[in-house]
């Protein structure tokens, strides 16, 4: 998944498949046209890449498009590059990541278990550094924190505005009871997190110390989700150096059956956000 496919993309592509196949003509003949390979016609068709608005103007003329061919082409040329915006990315992101980044930005729901650590989308700046620091056998040590920072920070912009992501976190109990960067870091972390889960596209829950084993109990993972159900899920699996996609339609259901039991386990938003304010009454003291 080193190069992703996203719905707006393939809602461009399928058009302009849909027109081509409507005036019968073959992929190779408008590869032709375009001077490119008949494969790069195909990745246009299916998502992966967008191409320019001349390339489709030609590629419409070619097919004998009409004018309604045309007007929605544009529409959907246009919010196919809507977040094409340049990703702040760690120095060193393995390719894994990167692309996992890219579908974060396209995603339209995201539901994360995360037994470690507070979720990046959901991390302050102060915790952000001490987990960069926690992990510096592993990090180029040229890297610096403050990019590695800003790169964490500007990913959380997908939780906010009128299209903001709907977000789903469960987070172990651990999480709120490890104290990171020291009892001050920590206790702002966990207003933080009280702030966020009052927003409408924000569910927290914490899966508590009694709960027992969930999941497979060997880290967290992300299920990236779109609202068209013809787009399946696809999950991220992490690991202490990098991450790996899970796309296997089978693979991906047991990954989104093992979340539907987790929240079960997990307490409610409520309760979790009183387990919270316990914790944040302990650091006080």
């Amino acid at each position: 998944m080193a190069v992703t496919p996203t719905p707006r993309k393939r809602r461009l592509g399928q058009h302009l498949k849909a027109v081509r196949e409507r005036s019968s003509t073959l992929a190779e003949t408008v590869a032709d046209l375009l001077r490119v390979d008949a494969a790069t016609v195909s990745r246009y068709e299916t998502g992966y890449l967008r191409p320019s608005w001349p390339a489709v103007q030609a590629m419409l003329q070619t097919y004998g498009g009409t004018e309604e061919d045309r007007t929605r082409a544009l529409e959907l040329w246009d919010d196919a590059g809507q977040r094409a915006v340049r990703l702040a990315v760690p120095v060193g992101s393995s390719k894994e990541f990167r692309a996992f980044l890219r579908a974060e930005s396209e995603a339209d729901n995201m539901r994360v278990l995360a037994p470690l650590v507070v979720h990046g989308l959901l991390q302050t700046p102060a915790y952000t550094r001490a987990i960069h620091d926690s992990g510096h056998r592993f990090r180029d040590p040229d890297a610096e924190v403050e990019r590695y920072v800003a790169a964490r920070l500007s990913r959380q912009k997908r939780l906010e505005g009128p299209d903001a992501l709907q977000f789903h976190a469960l987070l172990d109990e651990a999480v709120i009871r490890r104290v990171i960067g020291g009892p001050g870091v920590m206790a702002e972390q966990l207003r933080h997190l009280l702030a966020l889960g009052e927003r409408a596209n924000i569910t927290l829950q914490v899966i508590p110390f009694g709960a027992g084993a969930y999941g497979t109990m060997s880290g967290g993972c992300a299920i990236i989700g779109y609202r068209e159900k013809e787009y399946t899920p696809a999950v991220y699996v992490e690991h202490s150096i990098g991450g790996a996609w899970v796309e296997d339609e089978a693979d991906v259901q047991r990954f989104l059956s093992m979340y539907d039991d987790t929240v079960e386990a997990a307490l409610e938003p409520d309760r979790s956000a009183e387990l919270i304010r316990s914790q944040l009454g302990v650091l006080k003291e």
